[in-house]
């Protein structure tokens, strides 16, 4: 986790050091982070660039987590063994999937976690913001968890909870689809509040159900909320699995909720369909999504989609 005595200046910023056996990962990211600004070294053996890595001090590291046939992470923690380098930042990246893998990762002491396969754009936007929090901790004296983010194509909501429920953690689960935002708080496992826009609670919680497009980041820290949730975790995940399963079979036959939604020839339109369907219409605006015409009905989310 990044702790207060890992501080820079800007001037120091500059040296990042890529540790990845596959070439094709580490000529693009080389040639990204090159053009933002850094100074990059490149090695495909872990062993060649502990050699080294005294000698070249570098202020950030990006390593593949499971480069070695031992997957036991013994490059993070070898640098941890080393006072003069445990402080240093590591991005680990990973082809693991499963949240509960990647919360064992991060609690390992890793700064943040990229899976694999990844756009080298949003590697470089990671290594800008674990910088400027660096920066921006030992400027405020102000301490944050750290955490990890992914995709919710991967991992959705239920089996992210699951995971968080299993190891007991608190966090909060942030998430983003389209211009959505909105988040999940969880107390020591339990499910304890949700907000979406005007949303709340268990509204808002089953809203995010149905998200399988998108973003999300959890973010391991402890917050001061009111408990708006007070069902049992276990028997909210079983109900929304069932939910989920029926939102998807019902999305199966449409495009993306994130696509936009043009209103052609309205007036001829308006006369050939009923009146859920008139109430449904009247909220598409311009380039309005799918999902908005959802969110925006007088109905429920399910008789919305069908």
């Amino acid at each position: 986790m990044v702790m207060l005595m890992k501080t820079m200046n800007k001037a120091e910023r500059d040296k990042i050091l890529i540790v990845d056996e596959d070439s094709n990962y580490i000529a693009g990211l080389r040639k990204s982070l090159n053009q933002a600004g850094y100074d990059v070294l490149s090695f495909d053996d872990p062993y060649k660039a502990m050699e080294i890595i005294n000698d070249i001090r570098p202020q950030m590291i990006i390593a593949d987590v499971e480069i070695t046939e031992t997957n036991d992470y013994s490059f993070f923690k070898h640098i941890q063994e080393i006072p003069s380098l445990k402080n240093i930042p590591f991005i680990a990246l990973s082809n693991q999937k499963r949240v509960d893998d990647r919360i064992r990762t991060i609690e390992l002491g890793v700064d943040d976690f990229i899976s694999k396969p990844f756009y080298v754009e949003e590697v470089v936007a990671r290594v800008e913001n674990l910088f400027k929090e660096i920066t921006d901790l030992s400027e405020s004296a102000h301490y944050n968890n750290s955490g990890f983010g992914g995709n919710l194509s991967d991992q959705n909501l239920i089996d992210i909870i699951s995971s968080l429920r299993k190891e007991q953690k608190t966090a909060v689960i942030h998430l983003r689809q389209g211009t959505f935002e909105g988040s999940v708080y969880i107390y020591q496992g339990e499910l304890y509040d949700a907000d979406f826009n005007d949303y709340h609670g268990m509204d808002a919680l089953n809203k995010f159900f149905t998200w399988n497009e998108g973003r999300f980041f959890i973010e391991f820290t402890t917050f001061e909320r009111t408990q708006t949730i007070h069902e049992p975790t276990e028997a909210i995940l079983s109900g929304a699995s069932e939910y989920t399963q029926e939102w998807q079979r019902i999305q199966s036959h449409l495009p993306s909720l994130i696509t936009p939604v043009h209103l052609a020839k309205a007036t001829a339109m308006q006369n050939n369909i009923s009146d859920d369907e008139r109430r449904l219409v009247a909220n598409i605006n311009g380039n309005t999504t799918l999902y908005e015409i959802v969110i925006k009905s007088p109905f429920d989310d399910i008789k919305a989609l069908q």
